[in-house]
C-alpha cells in the first residue's frame, strides 16, 4: 500500500471571525440545513461528551453548544464571577462578562482540532478507516488528558460519516490560573504552565512563532504515529511548498475541472482518430471495382401491364459474396454514424465545461480576494483587540501603584491645552 495523507487542524474561528458552531459537529438540525451533508447517514455518526469528572457519554443529536457552556461554568463560573467584582469595584461594569459571552469570545472560545485519515481516493476500506481514525483519535485524548491534566479539558468528539471523508472534530479548551488563583481560559498561561514554548523562544512571541504552533506540531505527530501503529500503514509526512500546503478548495476543485476537461479532450480526439479510421474503410468500400458476370433479365408484360419485373441474374457465389459484402458494409456505415454523433456530443460537452471552468475560476478568484480582505480585517480587529488588551493591562498596573489617576489628570491637561491651542489657531 502507498503512503497515505492524514490530516490536522487547529483553529477556533471562521475566516470571517466568527466562533466554529459547536452545534454543526453534534446536532442533527443544525446539520440538516447544510448542503454538502448526506442527511441519510447523519444518524451514523459518532458524538462524545467529556464530563467535568472525567467520566464519557455516548450521545446521539445533541447540543453541542449547550453542553459546552455548562462546562465552562463549572471550570471558569468562579474565576469570571471573581473579575466581574474586581471591575464593579473600579467602576468597569461595563467591561463584566457571563461565562457565555467568555464561551461566544474568539481568544477564549474552545480550540477545535479536525483529524482526517486519507480522502475520497484513498485504496483503504471505509470500515478500517473508521476504526483506525475512532481508535487513534481516544488514544491522543488519552494522552493529553494524561500529560497535560486540569490544563487541557476535553469537551467533546464527534466522528462524521456523512460527509465525503470520513473525519474527527474534537473541541478542548486551555486553561490556566490568574494571579489570584482562579482558572481562566487563557491560552498562553496555559501553554506556559504546560511547559509549552515557542518555536523558537530567543524570538518575540508573534503570529509565526507562539506555543500554539508547537502543540499543533505535537499533536501532528502523535496522531500520525498512531495512526500507523493501529493500521499498519504509513503516512506521508512529506511537507509540501506553501503554495500547496494551503491551497484553497475552490482552487483545488477548479484544478479537478480543469483535468477532467483535458480527459474529455483527449477523449475527443481519440474518437475523432477512430471516425478518420472509419471514413477511411468506407472509402476504400467505395473504390473497390466489383467483377461481377449478370446476365439481365427483361421485364414480362402481359396486355400492356408488367407482370414481372427486370431482374439480374448472377451465379450464387457472386451473391453470396455480395451479401456478405453488404452487411459489412451496413455495419461500418452504422458504426460511423454513431461514432460521428457520440464525437460531436462530447464536442459540446468539453466545450460546455471549458466555460463552466472559466466561470467558476473567475467566481472562485473574486472570492478568494474577497476571503483576503476578511483575512485582513481579522487581522486589524486581532489589533485592535491586543492593543485594547495591552491597554487594559496598564490601566491595572498603574492602578495597583497607584498612579492611574494622575495618569488620567496628566491626559486631561494635555487634551485641554490640545483644545486650547486649536481654538487659539482659528480665532487668529
Amino acid at each position: 500500500m502507498s503512503k497515505m495523507k492524514a490530516t490536522i487542524r487547529n483553529g477556533r474561528t471562521t475566516n470571517a471571525g466568527r466562533v466554529f458552531n459547536a452545534n454543526h459537529n453534534t446536532r442533527q438540525e443544525t446539520r440538516a440545513v447544510e448542503g454538502h451533508i448526506d442527511h441519510d447517514r447523519t444518524a451514523q455518526n459518532l458524538n462524545f461528551k467529556f464530563l467535568a469528572d472525567g467520566s464519557i457519554e455516548k450521545c446521539d443529536s445533541f447540543d453541542s453548544k449547550a453542553f459546552e457552556i455548562s462546562q465552562y461554568e463549572i471550570y471558569y463560573g468562579e474565576g469570571q464571577e471573581a473579575k466581574n467584582q474586581r471591575y464593579k469595584a473600579e467602576a468597569h461594569a461595563d467591561r463584566c462578562k457571563t461565562v457565555a459571552e467568555v464561551y461566544a469570545t474568539p481568544k477564549t472560545a474552545p480550540l477545535e482540532t479536525i483529524l482526517q485519515l486519507g480522502n475520497m481516493h484513498t485504496d483503504i476500506a471505509p470500515e478500517e478507516r473508521e476504526r483506525i481514525l475512532t481508535v487513534s483519535a481516544f488514544q491522543l485524548i488519552d494522552g493529553l488528558r494524561a500529560k497535560y491534566g486540569d490544563n487541557l479539558k476535553i469537551l467533546s468528539l464527534s466522528i462524521h460519516k456523512d460527509e465525503a471523508v470520513i473525519h474527527g472534530h474534537c473541541r478542548y479548551t486551555i486553561m490556566g490560573r490568574d494571579r489570584f488563583g482562579y482558572s481562566v481560559p487563557n491560552q498562553n498561561q496555559g501553554f506556559q504552565e504546560m511547559g509549552i514554548e515557542r518555536p523558537n523562544p530567543d524570538k518575540p512571541l508573534s503570529r509565526y512563532n507562539n506555543p500554539l504552533m508547537t502543540f499543533s506540531d505535537e499533536l501532528r505527530e502523535t496522531f500520525y504515529a498512531l495512526c500507523e501503529r493501529n493500521g499498519n500503514i504509513e503516512i506521508d509526512r512529506e511537507v509540501k511548498n506553501p503554495s500547496q500546503k494551503h491551497r484553497d478548495i475552490l482552487v483545488y476543485k477548479c484544478e479537478q475541472l480543469q483535468k477532467n476537461v483535458a480527459e474529455l479532450t483527449a477523449e475527443r480526439n481519440t474518437l475523432r482518430d477512430q471516425n478518420g479510421i472509419s471514413k477511411v474503410i468506407q472509402d476504400s468500400f467505395n473504390e473497390v471495382e466489383i467483377d461481377i458476370e449478370a446476365e439481365a433479365v427483361p421485364e414480362r408484360t402481359h396486355r400492356g401491364q408488367v407482370v414481372e419485373a427486370e431482374k439480374v441474374k448472377i451465379k450464387k457465389t457472386d451473391f453470396d459474396w455480395l451479401k456478405e459484402r453488404a452487411k459489412l458494409t451496413i455495419g461500418i456505415k452504422t458504426a460511423f454514424d454513431k461514432l460521428q454523433r457520440y464525437g460531436k456530443q462530447l464536442w459540446q460537452e468539453v466545450s460546455r465545461d471549458k466555460i463552466v471552468s472559466d466561470l467558476t475560476e473567475r467566481a472562485e478568484t473574486a472570492e478568494r480576494k474577497a476571503r483576503e480582505k476578511e483575512a485582513v480585517a481579522k487581522q486589524l480587529t486581532d489589533n485592535l483587540d491586543r492593543a485594547y488588551q495591552d491597554l487594559h493591562e496598564q490601566e491595572e498596573f498603574m492602578r495597583r501603584i497607584g498612579v492611574w489617576q494622575r495618569f488620567c489628570n496628566f491626559i486631561k491637561e494635555k487634551f485641554r491645552e490640545r483644545q486650547e491651542a486649536e481654538h487659539s489657531d482659528r480665532t487668529r
